[in-house]
C-alpha cells in the first residue's frame, strides 16, 4: 500500500487527536485489509462530549437510527482511542458511499484482531465499523475520563502510558 493511499484512507480523521499506538495499529490493519483486496476509510475518530451525546440521542430523542450505546465519557472516541471505518459501496462514484452491510466488515474484524485491536463486531451489541485499542478496562476508562476532564486529551492519553 502506498503512503498516498494510506493518507487517503485516514484523511477524515485528525491524527493529532488519535492516540499514536492506535493510529499505528490502524495503519497496519488497513494494510492487511488492502493486501486482501479491501480498502476501509476512517470516518470517525475523536469526538467531543457534545458530539457523542448528539449521536447517543439519535434514535432515542432525536431523529435517525441508533448508532451508539455510549454517552459522552463512555465512548473511547471521546479520548482518541477509537476509530470507525467503512468501505466504499460505489468506488466508481465521486465521494465516499458508505457500505453498511454487516458482511462487508468481517474482513475488518479479522484484520483489526491481527493488528492488535479490538473490533466492535465482536461485542454483544455489534458495532462493526468500530475499532479500538484491545484490553481497555472500565477502570482504565474511569482513569482516562478523569484525566481528560481535568487536563484534556493529551493527559487522558498519557494515562495509558503508565
Amino acid at each position: 500500500m502506498s503512503d498516498e493511499l494510506l493518507a487517503t484512507l485516514l484523511a477524515r480523521v485528525d491524527p493529532d487527536t488519535i492516540y499514536l499506538p492506535l493510529w499505528e495499529r490502524a495503519a497496519k490493519m488497513l494494510w492487511l485489509a488492502h493486501r486482501r483486496g479491501a480498502d476501509f476509510f476512517a470516518i470517525s475518530g475523536w469526538r467531543s462530549y457534545a458530539q457523542q451525546d448528539a449521536l447517543y440521542r439519535q434514535g432515542r430523542t432525536a431523529p435517525g437510527l441508533r448508532v451508539t450505546n455510549a454517552k459522552a465519557g463512555e465512548s473511547w472516541h471521546c479520548f482518541g482511542l477509537a476509530v470507525d471505518f467503512c468501505r466504499d459501496a460505489a468506488t466508481e462514484r465521486r465521494g465516499l458511499q458508505p457500505d453498511w452491510a454487516a458482511e462487508s466488515y468481517e474482513l475488518l474484524g479479522q484484520c483489526a484482531r491481527e493488528a492488535g485491536l479490538e473490533w466492535g463486531g465482536d461485542w454483544e451489541w455489534p458495532d462493526r465499523p468500530h475499532v479500538q485499542l484491545a484490553g481497555l478496562t472500565p477502570e482504565a476508562l474511569r482513569q482516562v475520563r478523569e484525566a481528560f476532564e481535568v487536563h484534556g486529551l493529551a493527559a487522558a492519553q498519557m494515562v495509558l502510558q503508565r
